[in-house]
C-alpha cells in the first residue's frame, strides 16, 4: 500500500499561513506594536483545497485530485494485473475537531479493468491523504 500526503500543515509553515482564518475570513490582520508605535500587517490567503496526486505500482495506478474543505475531487483507477484482487483510491480526511473520516472509490478488479470516480470532501475537512489500496 502507497500513501500520498497532502502537505498541508507543512505547506501553510513553509509559507507563514495560518491553517484557519479567524471567521474563515482571509482579510489582513493589523497588529499594533506598543514599543515602536508602528503597525504591521500580515495578509493571510487561503489555503489552497484540492492537491493532484498520482500512484504507478506493479498491480494498479490510479490519478486524481484529493480535496479537502467541501470541494469536489475526482480521479480514476487502474488495475493492472489479473490476480483475482481489486485496486481502489481509499480517502481520508482529518476534521476541524481532530476526527477522521473515509471514504473508498469504487474498486477496479481484473486486468486492464478503469473506474473512475467523483466524491464531495467533508465541509468541515482540514486536510487530506489518498492511498492506493489492494485486496
Amino acid at each position: 500500500m502507497r500513501k500520498f500526503w497532502l502537505p498541508v500543515a507543512g505547506l501553510a509553515a513553509v509559507m507563514c499561513m495560518p491553517l484557519a482564518s479567524p471567521a474563515g475570513s482571509a482579510q489582513a490582520a493589523t497588529e499594533s506594536l506598543a514599543d515602536t508605535g508602528s503597525a504591521t500587517s500580515q495578509v493571510t490567503q487561503p489555503l489552497p483545497k484540492c492537491e493532484d496526486f498520482s500512484f504507478d505500482e506493479d498491480y494498479g495506478d490510479a490519478k486524481g485530485r484529493a480535496c479537502w474543505h467541501g470541494q469536489k475531487g475526482k480521479g480514476w483507477v487502474h488495475d493492472k494485473k489479473w490476480d483475482k484482487k481489486c485496486v481502489w483510491v481509499h480517502m481520508e480526511w482529518e476534521m476541524k475537531d481532530g476526527a477522521t473520516k473515509s471514504w473508498d472509490s469504487p474498486k477496479a478488479c481484473g486486468k486492464s479493468t478503469k473506474k473512475h470516480f467523483q466524491y464531495e470532501s467533508p465541509k468541515k475537512s482540514v486536510s487530506a491523504k489518498a492511498e492506493l489500496r489492494t485486496g
